[in-house]
Protein backbone atom coordinates (compact mmCIF):
# COMPACT_ATOMS: atom_id res chain seq x y z
CA UNK A 1 0.00 0.00 0.00
CA UNK A 2 1.46 3.22 -1.07
CA UNK A 3 1.80 5.66 2.52
CA UNK A 4 -0.12 8.65 3.19
CA UNK A 5 0.05 11.69 5.35
CA UNK A 6 -2.16 14.61 4.24
CA UNK A 7 -1.32 17.85 6.01
CA UNK A 8 -4.61 18.89 5.64
CA UNK A 9 -6.57 16.20 7.60
CA UNK A 10 -3.79 14.60 10.13
CA UNK A 11 -2.39 16.70 12.98
CA UNK A 12 1.10 17.38 12.81
CA UNK A 13 0.85 21.08 14.05
CA UNK A 14 1.74 22.51 17.58
CA UNK A 15 -0.17 24.93 19.00
CA UNK A 16 -1.86 26.23 22.23
CA UNK A 17 -5.36 26.40 22.92
CA UNK A 18 -6.91 29.48 24.35
CA UNK A 19 -7.13 27.58 27.91
CA UNK A 20 -2.71 26.96 27.60
CA UNK A 21 -2.85 23.49 26.84
CA UNK A 22 -0.87 21.96 24.12
CA UNK A 23 -2.73 20.33 20.90
CA UNK A 24 -1.71 18.86 17.93
CA UNK A 25 -3.95 19.92 14.69
CA UNK A 26 -4.38 19.45 11.02
CA UNK A 27 -3.98 22.38 8.38
CA UNK A 28 -7.48 22.43 7.95
CA UNK A 29 -8.40 22.43 12.33
CA UNK A 30 -6.01 25.38 12.30
CA UNK A 31 -8.40 27.14 10.57
CA UNK A 32 -11.67 25.95 12.03
CA UNK A 33 -10.57 26.59 15.34
CA UNK A 34 -7.98 29.75 14.79
CA UNK A 35 -10.18 31.64 17.12
CA UNK A 36 -10.14 29.16 20.26
CA UNK A 37 -6.56 28.47 19.76
CA UNK A 38 -3.30 30.86 21.18
CA UNK A 39 -0.95 30.38 18.89
CA UNK A 40 1.11 28.43 16.66
CA UNK A 41 4.58 26.92 19.41
CA UNK A 42 6.74 24.50 17.92
CA UNK A 43 10.21 23.74 20.27
CA UNK A 44 12.11 25.47 17.62
CA UNK A 45 11.78 28.60 16.83
CA UNK A 46 12.65 28.58 13.00
CA UNK A 47 9.74 25.57 12.50
CA UNK A 48 7.61 27.73 14.35
CA UNK A 49 8.45 30.47 12.22
CA UNK A 50 7.84 28.29 9.16
CA UNK A 51 4.26 27.48 10.39
CA UNK A 52 3.01 31.20 10.25
CA UNK A 53 4.28 31.57 6.81
CA UNK A 54 2.73 28.98 5.37
CA UNK A 55 -0.36 29.19 6.88
CA UNK A 56 -0.32 33.20 5.62
CA UNK A 57 0.06 31.86 2.23
CA UNK A 58 -3.34 28.86 2.41
CA UNK A 59 -5.06 32.46 3.44
CA UNK A 60 -3.83 34.75 0.31
CA UNK A 61 -3.94 31.77 -2.19
CA UNK A 62 -7.81 31.13 -1.02
CA UNK A 63 -8.91 34.60 -1.02
CA UNK A 64 -6.74 35.50 -3.66
CA UNK A 65 -6.34 38.55 -1.24
CA UNK A 66 -7.22 40.99 0.85
CA UNK A 67 -7.30 43.27 -2.07
CA UNK A 68 -7.21 46.31 0.25
CA UNK A 69 -7.63 47.32 3.74
CA UNK A 70 -11.71 46.98 3.72
CA UNK A 71 -11.42 43.16 2.90
CA UNK A 72 -9.05 42.89 5.59
CA UNK A 73 -11.28 44.84 8.27
CA UNK A 74 -14.25 42.72 7.13
CA UNK A 75 -12.49 39.34 7.70
CA UNK A 76 -10.95 41.20 10.95
CA UNK A 77 -14.90 41.76 11.92
CA UNK A 78 -16.00 38.09 11.15
CA UNK A 79 -13.52 37.15 13.60
CA UNK A 80 -12.70 33.68 12.41
CA UNK A 81 -12.26 31.27 9.13
CA UNK A 82 -15.22 29.28 9.76
CA UNK A 83 -17.56 29.72 6.74
CA UNK A 84 -14.95 31.92 4.65
CA UNK A 85 -13.03 30.89 1.46
CA UNK A 86 -9.73 29.09 3.23
CA UNK A 87 -11.94 26.37 4.74
CA UNK A 88 -13.46 25.63 1.35
CA UNK A 89 -10.04 25.82 -0.51
CA UNK A 90 -8.81 23.52 1.78
CA UNK A 91 -11.88 21.22 1.10
CA UNK A 92 -11.03 20.83 -2.30
CA UNK A 93 -10.06 17.50 -3.70
CA UNK A 94 -7.69 19.25 -5.93
CA UNK A 95 -6.10 21.12 -3.42
CA UNK A 96 -6.54 18.30 -0.88
CA UNK A 97 -4.57 16.00 -3.29
CA UNK A 98 -1.38 18.39 -2.87
CA UNK A 99 -1.32 18.42 1.00
CA UNK A 100 0.17 14.54 0.84
CA UNK A 101 3.20 14.20 2.19
CA UNK A 102 3.70 10.76 0.36
CA UNK A 103 2.13 11.58 -2.87
CA UNK A 104 3.66 9.39 -5.87
CA UNK A 105 2.37 12.71 -8.28
CA UNK A 106 3.05 15.72 -5.96
CA UNK A 107 4.55 14.97 -2.42
CA UNK A 108 3.81 18.37 -0.72
CA UNK A 109 6.77 20.82 -1.08
CA UNK A 110 9.53 18.10 -2.50
CA UNK A 111 10.59 17.56 -6.22
CA UNK A 112 8.46 14.06 -6.88
CA UNK A 113 11.02 11.19 -7.74
CA UNK A 114 14.10 13.40 -7.18
CA UNK A 115 16.66 10.69 -6.63
CA UNK A 116 20.76 11.32 -6.04
CA UNK A 117 23.64 9.13 -5.62
CA UNK A 118 23.53 8.90 -2.47
CA UNK A 119 20.22 8.92 0.06
CA UNK A 120 20.70 11.22 3.04
CA UNK A 121 20.01 10.86 7.35
CA UNK A 122 16.63 12.58 7.26
CA UNK A 123 18.13 14.37 9.72
CA UNK A 124 20.16 16.39 7.44
CA UNK A 125 16.95 18.56 7.09
CA UNK A 126 17.34 20.09 10.40
CA UNK A 127 19.87 22.66 11.99
CA UNK A 128 19.58 21.08 15.48
CA UNK A 129 20.53 17.30 14.86
CA UNK A 130 23.95 15.64 14.52
CA UNK A 131 24.42 14.71 10.68
CA UNK A 132 27.53 14.71 8.39
CA UNK A 133 29.70 17.55 9.89
CA UNK A 134 26.74 18.98 11.97
CA UNK A 135 28.81 18.74 15.51
CA UNK A 136 27.36 16.21 18.28
CA UNK A 137 26.43 18.36 20.73
CA UNK A 138 22.80 18.04 22.34
CA UNK A 139 21.94 15.04 19.69
CA UNK A 140 23.74 11.44 19.30
CA UNK A 141 22.26 10.60 16.02
CA UNK A 142 24.62 8.49 13.58
CA UNK A 143 24.21 8.58 9.85
CA UNK A 144 24.82 4.92 10.12
CA UNK A 145 21.64 4.41 11.74
CA UNK A 146 19.13 7.74 11.43
CA UNK A 147 16.84 8.84 13.47
CA UNK A 148 13.63 7.13 12.05
CA UNK A 149 11.15 10.77 12.14
CA UNK A 150 7.07 10.48 12.11
CA UNK A 151 5.43 11.82 9.13
CA UNK A 152 4.37 14.84 11.46
CA UNK A 153 8.27 15.40 11.97
CA UNK A 154 9.34 14.93 8.65
CA UNK A 155 6.50 17.52 7.47
CA UNK A 156 7.91 19.76 10.25
CA UNK A 157 11.41 19.67 9.20
CA UNK A 158 10.37 19.96 5.81
CA UNK A 159 8.78 22.73 6.07
CA UNK A 160 11.74 24.30 8.15
CA UNK A 161 14.24 23.50 6.18
CA UNK A 162 13.19 24.65 2.72
CA UNK A 163 12.50 27.95 4.28
CA UNK A 164 15.67 28.46 6.91
CA UNK A 165 18.74 26.22 5.31
CA UNK A 166 21.80 27.32 5.73
CA UNK A 167 24.56 27.72 2.92
CA UNK A 168 27.64 25.34 2.45
CA UNK A 169 28.44 22.10 1.23
CA UNK A 170 29.18 20.43 -1.96
CA UNK A 171 26.12 19.69 -4.08
CA UNK A 172 25.03 16.31 -5.33
CA UNK A 173 24.79 15.25 -8.79
CA UNK A 174 20.87 14.18 -8.85
CA UNK A 175 19.31 11.86 -12.14
CA UNK A 176 16.72 15.06 -12.73
CA UNK A 177 19.57 17.41 -12.88
CA UNK A 178 22.71 16.61 -13.17
CA UNK A 179 25.69 17.97 -10.83
CA UNK A 180 24.42 20.49 -8.27
CA UNK A 181 25.97 23.67 -7.50
CA UNK A 182 26.80 23.97 -3.83
CA UNK A 183 24.09 24.85 -1.48
CA UNK A 184 23.64 28.40 -1.22
CA UNK A 185 21.28 29.71 1.91
CA UNK A 186 18.00 30.35 1.96
CA UNK A 187 16.91 34.43 1.46
CA UNK A 188 15.22 34.53 5.25
CA UNK A 189 18.59 33.74 6.92
CA UNK A 190 19.62 37.22 5.98
CA UNK A 191 16.74 39.13 7.75
CA UNK A 192 14.92 39.61 10.76
CA UNK A 193 11.24 38.37 10.70
CA UNK A 194 8.78 40.03 13.24
CA UNK A 195 5.19 39.03 14.33
CA UNK A 196 2.67 40.80 15.43
CA UNK A 197 0.80 38.85 17.76
CA UNK A 198 -3.08 38.93 19.36
CA UNK A 199 -4.98 37.47 21.72
CA UNK A 200 -5.67 34.68 19.86
CA UNK A 201 -4.13 32.87 16.55
CA UNK A 202 -6.99 34.50 13.99
CA UNK A 203 -5.85 37.83 15.01
CA UNK A 204 -2.29 36.92 15.33
CA UNK A 205 -2.60 35.76 11.26
CA UNK A 206 -4.67 38.62 10.29
CA UNK A 207 -2.20 40.78 12.01
CA UNK A 208 0.53 39.84 9.77
CA UNK A 209 -1.78 39.26 6.43
CA UNK A 210 -0.44 42.17 4.48
CA UNK A 211 -2.84 43.63 1.36
CA UNK A 212 -2.55 41.12 -1.97
CA UNK A 213 -3.45 42.22 -5.19
CA UNK A 214 -0.97 42.45 -8.61
CA UNK A 215 1.36 45.90 -6.93
CA UNK A 216 1.27 44.90 -2.89
CA UNK A 217 2.89 43.85 -1.36
CA UNK A 218 5.05 43.24 -4.31
CA UNK A 219 4.45 43.19 -7.91
CA UNK A 220 2.36 40.07 -8.11
CA UNK A 221 1.54 38.34 -11.83
CA UNK A 222 -1.73 36.38 -12.64
CA UNK A 223 0.49 33.09 -12.13
CA UNK A 224 1.82 33.92 -8.59
CA UNK A 225 1.08 30.40 -7.04
CA UNK A 226 2.30 28.80 -3.87
CA UNK A 227 4.47 26.01 -3.61
CA UNK A 228 1.62 23.06 -3.71
CA UNK A 229 0.16 24.34 -6.95
CA UNK A 230 3.39 25.06 -8.89
CA UNK A 231 2.86 23.16 -11.77
CA UNK A 232 6.53 24.16 -13.44
CA UNK A 233 8.54 20.95 -14.66
CA UNK A 234 10.78 21.42 -10.93
CA UNK A 235 12.94 23.83 -12.48
CA UNK A 236 16.67 23.47 -12.38
CA UNK A 237 19.13 24.55 -9.57
CA UNK A 238 19.60 28.52 -10.30
CA UNK A 239 18.62 32.23 -9.73
CA UNK A 240 15.17 32.74 -10.43
CA UNK A 241 12.69 35.48 -10.12
CA UNK A 242 9.53 35.01 -8.25
CA UNK A 243 5.98 35.41 -9.94
CA UNK A 244 5.04 37.59 -6.57
CA UNK A 245 4.62 37.15 -2.88
CA UNK A 246 2.68 33.29 -3.04
CA UNK A 247 5.44 31.86 -4.09
CA UNK A 248 8.33 34.07 -2.01
CA UNK A 249 6.55 32.54 1.02
CA UNK A 250 6.64 29.36 0.05
CA UNK A 251 10.11 29.52 -1.96
CA UNK A 252 11.54 26.21 -2.73
CA UNK A 253 15.13 26.54 -1.70
CA UNK A 254 16.01 22.92 -2.03
CA UNK A 255 14.99 19.79 -4.04
CA UNK A 256 14.03 17.19 -1.86
CA UNK A 257 12.02 13.51 -1.79
CA UNK A 258 11.95 11.85 1.11
CA UNK A 259 12.01 7.90 1.74
CA UNK A 260 9.44 6.52 3.84
CA UNK A 261 9.31 3.35 4.59
CA UNK A 262 7.18 0.80 7.01
CA UNK A 263 8.74 -0.26 10.62
CA UNK A 264 6.26 -2.16 13.40
CA UNK A 265 3.14 -1.06 11.15
CA UNK A 266 3.82 2.77 11.28
CA UNK A 267 5.62 5.15 8.57
CA UNK A 268 8.61 6.74 9.56
CA UNK A 269 11.10 8.25 7.42
CA UNK A 270 15.23 7.84 7.89
CA UNK A 271 16.11 8.80 4.78
CA UNK A 272 15.77 11.23 1.87
CA UNK A 273 17.43 12.64 -1.34
CA UNK A 274 18.54 16.63 -0.92
CA UNK A 275 20.02 19.16 -3.68
CA UNK A 276 20.05 22.88 -4.22
CA UNK A 277 17.02 23.97 -5.35
CA UNK A 278 15.94 27.67 -6.70
CA UNK A 279 17.54 30.66 -5.53
CA UNK A 280 16.48 33.93 -5.03
CA UNK A 281 17.99 37.15 -5.60
CA UNK A 282 18.34 40.02 -2.84
CA UNK A 283 17.61 42.22 -5.57
CA UNK A 284 14.51 41.02 -6.23
CA UNK A 285 13.81 42.02 -2.58
CA UNK A 286 14.75 45.49 -2.48
CA UNK A 287 13.09 46.22 -5.82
Amino acid sequence: MTPSFNLTTEPWVACVNNRGKPEEVSMLELFERAHELREIETDSPLNTAALYRLSLAVILRAMQGPKNSKEWHGLWKQGHFVGSPVIDYLSKQCVHDRFDLFSETNPFYQTPKFKTEKALPISKLTLERASANNKTLFDHSFDVRPPAFTPKEAANALITAQMFSLGGGKGPTSILFGKHPNYSGCFLNNGVMVLLQGDSLFETLLLNLLVYNKDEPMKNSDGDRPVWERDDGFPKPGVYTPSGYLQCLTWRNRHVFLEPSAENGSIVVRRMHLGQGESLSFKVLRE
